[in-house]
């Protein structure tokens, strides 16, 4: 006998298992049943070592960030202190400069009084 689809008929199940046991159809069927329960077991632990990995990859980003920041942080510090110590360097350099200018002043006006001095010397 063979179907509409073309293909043979399946062979009627003979009745000779008791009526409490099960058919190979019914063996079929739950093993079926439990490779899909497997299947679907599989799936959500691939999902979950996905979810893990995800997360292992955002905290090492975080970790990166976090050590990428405590660098920056300790340059512009570096920076900071640097500009520091040259500002006051400067303000050192400056305030020499500026002694200087007073010294050369003082000189000149010294020079001035003793250079007087000679020509009322040769006056005399």
């Amino acid at each position: 006998m063979e179907e509409e689809s073309g293909e043979p008929a399946a062979a009627p199940v003979a009745m000779t298992e008791s009526p409490g046991s099960i058919t190979e159809e019914e063996k079929e069927e739950d093993a079926v049943k439990q490779l899909k329960i497997e299947f679907k077991e599989q799936k959500e632990a691939e999902k979950t070592k996905v979810k893990v990995l995800v997360k292992n990859i955002q905290v090492s980003h975080q970790k990166q960030l976090a050590d990428m920041k405590e660098i920056i942080t300790k340059e512009v510090d570096a920076l900071k202190s640097n500009k520091t110590e040259k500002d006051a360097c400067i303000k050192k350099e400056k305030n020499t400069v500026k002694q200087l200018k007073n010294i050369n002043k003082t000189i000149r006006e010294q020079r001035g009084i003793a250079e007087t001095k000679i020509a009322e010397m040769k006056q005399i």
